[in-house]
């Protein structure tokens, strides 16, 4: 509102009144004019200092800003490259998880064939100790036949060889030929001879095969066990379906007449 209006409107008012406004008016006149002439030349010169260091300060300001949005440029860069690893991480990740499912399933085949293993190695143990059962009852079967065979065969040279002795090697059979038992020992012919007059012991093995010289030494251990305890002299005869080379040459050079079944 100008001046001219307001004295305008002052003069309107009733005097007690106006003479109050219009004091009101002079002293904030008088007020203004003073603050205007206290305003020095000095007061404006530390205005403009004041002015210039805003300006300078906001100038640092910027440059801070400038190097703030520099710094935050190479932070942008920086969490670019973060979450790229990020994500090579993540894409590894998931690879090795898969691995780790492919190795597993594999561990999982392996465990059902090593079960497999397992179960088939317990039908082969089963197996296996079926077959040594029936191996078992082969070996006695063989036993019992082979027993059989030795059986027979002395059987038979019981019967031959009274006259076989007589007629190959002039030995008299004086007595029945028996199975006896001296010294502990098993002896499968046994009775009292003569050979060109002089009377002796005969003691005889039957052995179904004469393949080795464990054989011949058993029945030297048993001639050695007779002569001890019924005194000599002892003939040794060793009576066999077959004999082979060398065990025969050995027991004809120790004075053991071989006698083969074939040949009575």
């Amino acid at each position: 509102m100008t001046s001219m209006a307001l004295w305008k409107k002052l003069s309107e008012l009733e005097p007690p009144l106006r003479d109050v406004l219009t004091a009101v008016l002079e002293e904030v006149e008088r007020q203004k004019r003073q603050w205007e002439q206290s305003v020095t030349r000095s007061d404006f010169d530390q205005l403009r200092e004041i002015i210039k260091t805003l300006a300078e300060a906001q100038a640092k300001t910027e440059k801070t800003l400038q190097r703030l949005e520099a710094t935050v440029e190479k932070l942008a860069a920086v969490q670019e490259r973060t979450e790229q690893g990020l994500k090579a991480l993540a894409q590894a990740h998931q690879r090795l998880e898969q691995r780790f499912e492919e190795l597993a399933e594999a561990q999982r085949r392996t465990e059902k064939r090593f079960e497999e293993m397992l179960a088939a190695q317990a039908r082969m143990q089963q197996a296996i100790e079926q077959l040594a059962i029936g191996l078992g009852t082969v070996r006695e079967q063989v036993g019992g036949l082979a027993r059989s065979v030795a059986y027979a065969l002395e059987s038979e040279a019981y019967r031959h060889l009274p006259g076989f002795l007589k007629a190959k090697y002039g030995i008299d059979v004086l007595e029945r030929l028996v199975r006896a038992e001296v010294g502990g020992r098993e002896v499968n012919f046994f009775g009292r001879v003569r050979k060109e007059g002089h009377e002796a012991h005969l003691v005889g093995e039957s052995v179904l095969r004469l393949d080795d010289r464990a054989k011949l030494t058993q029945l030297q251990e048993t001639v050695d066990v007779v002569e001890e305890i019924v005194g000599g002299p002892v003939i040794p005869v060793l009576v066999t379906h077959f004999a082979k080379s060398e065990p025969l040459k050995k027991a004809q050079k120790r004075g053991i007449i071989v006698i083969q079944s074939f040949e009575w």
